[in-house]
C-alpha cells in the first residue's frame, strides 16, 4: 500500500471511530488505541498535500474526549508534525 493510501486508510478508521463513539456519547475510560509504528509516514511536519498537515491532525485533539488514544513510535522527533508533539506524551528510552 502505497504511503498516501495507508494514511488515507488511517484516517477514515479514525474518524469512523470517532463518530461512532461520539454518536453513542461513549466517553470514559481509554477504550481504543491505535499503535503505529515508524509514525514519521503518517505524522511528517512537512505532508505531502495542499495543506502541508498530515490529515490525522484535524481530529487528533478530538478523539481523546472519546475515550481513543494513539501509540505514534518515531526515530525523530523533530520530523513529527507540532500538533502530535503538543498533545501526547513523549518517551525517550
Amino acid at each position: 500500500m502505497t504511503n498516501e493510501a495507508s494514511d488515507f486508510a488511517l484516517t477514515l478508521l479514525v474518524h469512523q471511530l470517532f463518530f461512532h463513539k461520539r454518536r453513542q456519547q461513549e466517553r470514559g475510560s481509554l477504550t481504543h488505541v491505535f499503535v503505529l509504528d515508524e509514525g514519521l509516514s503518517s505524522w511528517n511536519a512537512q505532508a505531502n498535500n495542499i495543506d502541508r498537515q498530515p490529515l490525522i491532525s484535524y481530529i487528533l485533539s478530538m478523539v481523546r474526549k472519546f475515550s481513543i488514544g494513539m501509540i505514534v513510535s518515531s526515530t525523530s522527533i523533530q520530523l513529527l508534525d507540532p500538533l502530535l508533539k503538543a498533545n501526547l506524551g513523549t518517551h525517550r528510552s
